[in-house]
């Protein structure tokens, strides 16, 4: 191997050339700089290297998505459910920062709110720019869906949906309310509402859509089915 030229040797100092002195004396002190001369550096990953330093990788890590999307459905899996009553989805939420409005509050304290256990959903939503404005009701969306084969998610999966996306993520699926399509749940009002995830307003927001077959929709909102559900082997033993 030949020796390092000045040309090379003056690439280097000028690497140093603005590190403050007491760093290059521990640098120096410490014996990295001679064990990095002495090694095969081409067997050392530099992001590997940069990790153990504690910076930052050159390239930033490839950023995983729970969910994804094709010709305007975002699908994903929820995981198992878990007997989750709905007063105790309040105090889950809630405890984790999530607000949830006064009407979110009466659709989770109904009766009519069946919690279930061991039941593994595949999730469709499907994005409101699928219809033209005058189209996006209720009746044409639920008709989609049947067409798609699509079927009514209970009200736990609303509550699901919300702990698992936040914001953010819910910002970059393109949406800014994702509705669960469930059979909707009467509030102390008497209206039927439907339960949603809502990330403006701001944040982190659980609320209620009072709704009827013509109710129309914003192109920002999403609606959420099930694709396919199994119940998970533990849950069916147990069962059986």
């Amino acid at each position: 191997m030949k020796d390092a030229t000045l040309k090379q040797a003056g690439k280097v100092l000028t690497l140093m050339e603005n590190t403050p002195c007491e760093q290059l004396q521990e640098l120096l002190g410490s014996g990295l700089l001679s064990d990095l001369l002495s090694c095969d550096t081409k067997r050392i990953s530099r992001d590997e290297f940069r990790k153990m330093c504690g910076l930052k990788p050159l390239v930033p890590e490839p950023v995983v998505r729970l969910w994804q999307e094709r010709d305007g459905v975002i699908r994903f899996t929820l995981p198992p459910t878990d007997g989750t009553t709905g007063p105790q989805w309040i105090d889950r939420l809630e405890g984790k920062g999530f607000r949830l409005s006064k009407w979110a509050k009466d659709v989770l304290n109904s009766e009519d709110f069946k919690p279930t256990s061991g039941v593994i959903c595949e999730i469709a939503v499907l994005k409101g720019m699928l219809w033209n404005d005058n189209k996006r009701i209720i009746k044409n969306i639920r008709a989609d869906a049947d067409n798609r084969k699509l079927t009514k998610p209970s009200a736990e999966v609303a509550c699901m949906i919300r702990e698992m996306f936040s914001d953010d993520e819910i910002e970059a699926m393109g949406l800014f309310f994702v509705v669960t399509m469930h059979e909707p749940i009467i509030d102390s009002d008497g209206g039927p509402d439907l339960l949603y995830a809502r990330r403006d307003g701001g944040g982190r927001w659980m609320h209620t859509a009072c709704v009827g077959p013509d109710y129309e929709w914003r192109c920002g909102y999403g609606f959420a089915f099930v694709a396919s559900q199994v119940v998970s082997a533990q849950d069916s033993a147990t069962q059986s």
